[in-house]
């Protein structure tokens, strides 16, 4: 502990001052660096606006939601992109919100998260006019002679958000007054340099989103190359194409089956039948044991695992977490070998879906597939089989359930699910070839992150420090080393 001042006295952990003392000097020495580069003094954000009501905290207290209501953003309603969720929005009465005319909103105002999520920004879209802000937020309304777009990137940089993070209060929930938020430090420079700094900005920012594009591109060939497994059992099992699940489409569905309706559910009615009538498929659960019972978990330390601490669409092996037991539940009870499948619809269609390597617990968001009494060969078909897009999206369609992300598949819906039939030799081919198309998956998978990281790395520096935009030469490399990525 160290004294920081006598009156009032004030005692800080060291290893906090230390902290905070390393991140005040980098902020000073980006925002010295900021004024060198843009030859200018520094202004306060108050200084870019009318009066002090122009910078102001939102609704305290909205009172209940109200049908047809006044729209009121909140924080979550704010995103990264600046852009606002507009389907999500609260409401409050129209007596409330004039009650709070100052934060009744006009287009091209700027909101800033100022509780929790602090330094997010968005602009108010024309359509949100006359909408409503809760205190989470603050509202900037610049004056006529302030550029928004400036002022915006300036805040989402590392200058803008440092100083902003640096001034929170608060323990459980952090949050920066409005007398700090007015004295955020901006170089003051002119309309022509702040121009300048947003033209060459938006130039990098368009690099870096045809630099990610290339990810996506990357991403989607890996996804296609995974899919291409159906195939390479369809090809095994005699079929000239593996039967098509279809997914989110309209289509009639045949005269003869004597029903009068169009299904825009999507899930093809005909996917089961036409294996069924192939000859080429059996239920899973005649392949391994689909399994939906719990098991006492036993107190103390344990391999355990959840839908949300693994990740989905990942081919390739998990690390089993461990955590402490306290209370005695329910639990998905795993064995070496076995697989655990993911039962809700969001999992399902994330692939979440994993081979067990050691004993280990899992949420009663899983059923087990008691693959540890299959030989690896089949294992290996069955987990790709269930993490293919065409099987995901017609489990994800045999969900039931009232709430979107509390639909799951039954473990007896799951049994039900035709799995190819193959002989020995066959399963050793499908899960030769199936491992083969795995590999090649894992390279794509390294040069799509390979351009995602580039374009996360080019817009960071491009935020990190936004006057540098003014030096000619700085700016021309970065644009050059885009384009390299880009050839």
């Amino acid at each position: 502990m160290q004294v920081i001042n006598e009156k009032p006295l004030i005692f800080i952990d060291k290893s906090y001052i230390d902290e905070v003392s390393i991140e005040y000097r980098r902020v000073y020495k980006l925002l010295s660096d900021a004024m060198k580069i843009s030859h200018s003094d520094f202004a306060t954000l108050q200084d870019f606006i009318d009066d002090d009501s122009t910078i102001t905290y939102g609704i305290v207290q909205p009172g209940p939601e109200v049908p047809k209501g006044i729209p009121l953003i909140q924080v979550e309603n704010m995103n990264l992109d600046r852009s606002i969720n507009i389907d999500d929005l609260g409401t409050t009465s129209n007596e409330i919100s004039n009650k709070h005319k100052r934060t009744i909103l006009k287009n091209g105002d700027i909101l800033v998260s100022i509780r929790a999520t602090i330094g997010r920004v968005v602009e108010v879209p024309k359509e949100l006019e006359d909408a409503n802000i809760t205190r989470g937020s603050a509202l900037i309304r610049l004056s006529d002679k302030s550029n928004n777009e400036f002022i915006m990137l300036y805040l989402e940089s590392d200058l803008g958000q440092l100083q902003m993070t640096l001034n929170t209060r608060g323990a459980a929930i952090r949050s920066i007054n409005l007398s700090d938020l007015r004295k955020v430090k901006v170089p003051n420079i002119s309309i022509d340099n702040q121009n300048i700094v947003i033209s060459r900005y938006a130039i990098l920012k368009k690099l870096s989103n045809d630099v990610a594009e290339k990810s996506l591109i990357i991403g989607e060939k890996k996804s296609s190359l995974l899919d291409q497994i159906v195939d390479l059992i369809a090809t095994e099992i005699g079929l000239t194409k593996f039967p098509r699940p279809w997914f989110g489409r309209l289509y009639f569905q045949k005269a003869e089956s004597g029903i009068d309706r169009i299904d825009v559910l999507g899930a093809n009615p005909q996917f089961e039948d036409e294996c069924w009538k192939s000859g080429k498929f059996v239920p899973l659960s005649d392949t391994c044991e689909v399994d939906g019972s719990n098991e006492k978990i036993p107190l103390g330390t344990q391999r355990y695992i959840s839908i949300d601490s693994l990740p989905g669409n990942y081919w390739a092996d998990i690390d089993l977490p461990e955590m402490e037991i306290e209370k005695q539940t329910g639990r998905t009870h795993f064995y070496p070998g076995d697989i655990a499948w993911a039962h809700l619809k969001p999992s399902i269609l994330k692939g979440k879906a994993y081979i067990i390597h050691d004993e280990c617990w899992g949420s009663h968001h899983f059923l087990k597939l008691t693959t540890s009494k299959v030989s690896e060969d089949l294992r290996t078909i069955i987990w790709a089989y269930l993490k293919t897009g065409p099987i995901k999206r017609h489990l994800a369609n045999k969900c039931t359930g009232k709430s979107e992300s509390q639909k799951d598949v039954s473990d007896k819906a799951l049994g039900m699910l035709p799995f190819p039939k193959l002989d020995d030799d066959q399963i050793k081919r499908v899960a030769s070839a199936i491992r083969d198309t795995i590999e090649k998956s894992h390279e794509l998978e390294a040069q799509e992150n390979a351009y995602k990281e580039k374009a996360n790395d080019l817009l960071k520096k491009a935020k990190s420090n936004i006057f540098n935009l003014l030096d000619d030469d700085w700016f021309n490399e970065l644009v050059s080393e885009a384009k390299e990525t880009l050839q």
